[in-house]
């Protein structure tokens, strides 16, 4: 049983509070009937794509624990943001064409994987630990990285990119290193080995140093991969999908030979409906709040979660602010961007009122719309923040979207573009860029077909749902997104009322099917 403290029902809303409070128990927290973990560990996955809050460092943690390659090891690196003026140092040396740079950083990469690995690796063989750079064990994955690119650097001075990129070509063609990735290999073909890159929290894509470098990480992740996968050692790389399409489009050479197979972390419905439930089940359980046990529930079917777990608690419908009559689940979830840490954060809130109320572990209708009103401007600004580093003063260049109604025609948002002008760093304004930044952002679709009037349903199309960029043109009906109603204070009377329903027009996302509704 997990005896760790627990703080909120729903759990923590990040992976680092959380291990943080459960240590060594934190597996037993992990829920692992996702289609994630799977696709995660796949030979042929090296690249794991997902925004902000969508549980690519829990994934990560998990290769830790997994036992579909027994007797493995692992090893996390980090946040980059520790070895990240390292890197920038050399790539500014770096006096070639944008290809050619990448290419060259993309042998830095390969370098600084092989030292992880022999530094992993280097109490199992002296010909292993004779080939790292540095002799200072108890140095984090990311210091040791900072550690070794900081003593090539020293060795060249203030040389040219060149002498950079030959010493490192050196060390990784001399008979030491061979003889030593030899040993490695000998190793991990019983003993396999888990690489895992994680992502920055903030990117800047005017950086053309820091776009090389992520590209260059991918490039280097698709080749190692294709040679050492299928010999135990896994490299697993996440990057952010709020710069991946900037990343795939302008930086990575070749896309088909470079982005293959990437798991997209878009949870479907089903999958967080389990996963909010499992959460919920493992506070109540450890307090004695319910009599069901975790072998009396399949976790794998999110219809008996719903009927068990779901509706005993949150209830099956509420009167929203609208005055429609709709089911709960649908309700909290068209409210968040479908990531777990934003139902976790809204249905904490809801806890915390429920509490207060002296309803808890039940949530009464009015608690849950009063919880998810409470949480519309704070998961808004969360999302904000996110871009700082891809676009400046967003909250600032979004504001001209304030007080629109929450239906409108596509040139509605030529006429707020143009309201946002003085925002915009020198140069940076046009129409087209406000557009692809509220679209990207997730705070406006594409209406989809027709309304609903039967059940006074909007579906549309948000770009943070699908694998590709949404466009827009001035004559397609649009709507915001109801997470930014309250951010915006945008118009929610209308003569007649609808809601909108952010859910993708694939088979996996048909939320009205799956739960019954």
């Amino acid at each position: 049983m997990l005896t760790s403290t627990l703080i909120h029902p729903f759990g923590e809303i990040s992976f680092e509070n959380e291990i943080a409070l459960l240590g060594n128990k934190w597996e037993e927290y992990f829920f692992d009937h996702t289609p994630f973990v799977a696709g995660a560990l796949s030979l042929d996955n090296y690249l794991i794509v997902g925004r902000r809050g969508s549980g690519k460092s829990s994934l990560m943690q998990h290769f830790l624990y997994q036992d579909t390659y027994p007797n493995s090891d692992y090893v996390n690196v980090g946040r980059a943001e520790n070895y990240n003026t390292e890197l920038f140092d050399i790539a500014k040396r770096l006096e070639y064409s944008q290809e050619l740079a990448i290419q060259k950083l993309v042998e830095i990469w390969d370098f600084i994987i092989w030292q992880m690995i022999f530094k992993k690796l280097q109490d199992k063989s002296g010909t292993i630990r004779r080939a790292v750079e540095t002799d200072d064990k108890d140095l984090t994955t990311s210091n040791f990285i900072k550690l070794v690119l900081r003593g090539v650097l020293n060795k060249v001075d203030m040389s040219t990119g060149d002498d950079i990129i030959q010493m490192i070509q050196d060390k990784q063609n001399s008979r030491r290193i061979e003889k030593a990735k030899e040993r490695v290999l000998e190793i991990v073909s019983k003993a396999p080995l888990f690489i895992v890159i994680d992502s920055r929290e903030q990117y800047a894509i005017n950086s053309y140093y820091e776009m090389w470098i992520t590209a260059a990480l991918i490039q280097c992740a698709s080749e190692f991969n294709i040679r050492y996968a299928v010999r135990g050692i896994h490299l697993k790389v996440c990057i952010a999908d709020e710069i991946f399409p900037y990343i795939k489009e302008q930086f990575i050479t070749n896309t088909l030979k470079y982005i293959r197979n990437p798991l997209y972390m878009y949870w479907r419905p089903k999958d967080l409906m389990r996963l909010i439930c499992w959460r919920f089940f493992k506070f109540l359980n450890l307090r004695d709040l319910i009599q069901l046990k975790e072998d009396q529930i399949n976790w794998d079917s999110h219809k008996e979660v719903y009927k068990k777990l779901w509706l005993p608690y949150f209830g099956k419908t509420l009167i929203n602010t609208r005055g429609i009559e709709e089911n709960t689940f649908p309700y909290i979830l068209r409210h968040t961007h479908l990531r777990p840490r934003q139902l976790i954060f809204v249905c904490n809130k809801i806890a915390s009122l429920a509490m207060a109320k002296g309803e808890f572990p039940k949530f009464s209708p009015a608690t849950i719309v009063q919880g998810v009103l409470s949480s519309e401007i704070d998961l808004a600004d969360e999302l904000i923040n996110s871009y700082i580093g891809i676009q400046a003063n967003t909250g600032d260049i979004i504001s001209s979207l304030e007080g629109l109604p929450m239906e409108f025609m596509g040139n509605e948002l030529h006429k707020s573009a143009k309201r946002t002008s003085g925002h915009w760093s020198h140069g940076e304004y046009s129409q087209s860029e406000f557009i692809r930044l509220v679209i990207e952002l997730g705070i406006v679709g594409r209406k989809r077909g027709n309304t609903d009037h039967q059940s006074k349903i909007i579906r549309a199309d948000f770009e943070f749902a699908v694998r590709d960029r949404l466009f827009i043109n001035e004559k397609d009906a649009c709507v915001i997104h109801p997470l930014f109603y309250s951010k915006l204070n945008i118009n929610r009377t209308a003569p007649v009322s609808f809601c909108v329903y952010p859910f993708p027009d694939r088979p996996d996302f048909q939320i009205m099917d799956d739960f019954n509704l």
